[in-house]
């Protein structure tokens, strides 16, 4: 998946013109408004905005980010990519604390580098398990977390481990295969 991911972020062009940014977390909005799982469900709903920083209103993006945020209880992530970038508007749709929501990358190929950290924060578990490293998570009375791990380079009849460490009080896990 994270060579995917690098393949597509080399392939994407910068096709010129102004930034939309307030009608995007408009649409973001009502996609979520449409399709985002309701609140009881627990499961978390977070927003990734990429941007440059410099929309074309910043009033409409304060507006909009704040119905984004206020409608559909989402964390929002402001991205800042490239040089040069508004800080106080990426402050504007970004949840809070800043430090924790609003990231800057100098271009597009360190999306990778924060991706688990985006997914770690938004939804607690990373996007990428990488070899040799551990990963912890609690989860709260009457919650559930599902993990899905991709066993690349795995091949039938060769071998390999994954190992699974639960430390439980009470409760129940399943582990599907």
């Amino acid at each position: 998946m994270k060579d995917q991911i690098i393949k597509v972020v080399n392939g994407l062009q910068y096709n010129g013109g102004g930034t939309a940014t307030g009608e995007a977390i408009q649409r973001a909005r009502s996609v979520c408004d449409a399709a985002c799982r309701n609140s009881e469900e627990l499961v978390p709903r977070a927003v990734v905005l990429f941007t440059d920083g410099h929309s074309n209103s910043a009033s409409l993006v304060k507006t909009e980010s704040e119905l984004l945020r206020d409608r559909t209880q989402a964390v929002v992530f402001s991205v800042g990519i490239g040089s040069g970038i508004n800080i106080q508007e990426l402050q504007l749709s970004a949840s809070q604390p800043y430090s924790k929501y609003v990231l800057q990358l100098s271009n597009y190929l360190q999306l990778t580098q924060v991706i688990n950290q985006i997914t770690l924060i938004a939804c607690n578990v990373p996007a990428f398990n990488e070899p040799g490293v551990v990963y912890k998570n609690e989860v709260e009375k009457d919650t559930y977390r599902f993990y899905q791990m991709s066993l690349k380079g795995f091949r039938s009849g060769l071998g390999g481990f994954v190992e699974i460490a639960v430390n439980m009080t009470q409760g129940y896990v399943q582990v599907f295969t």
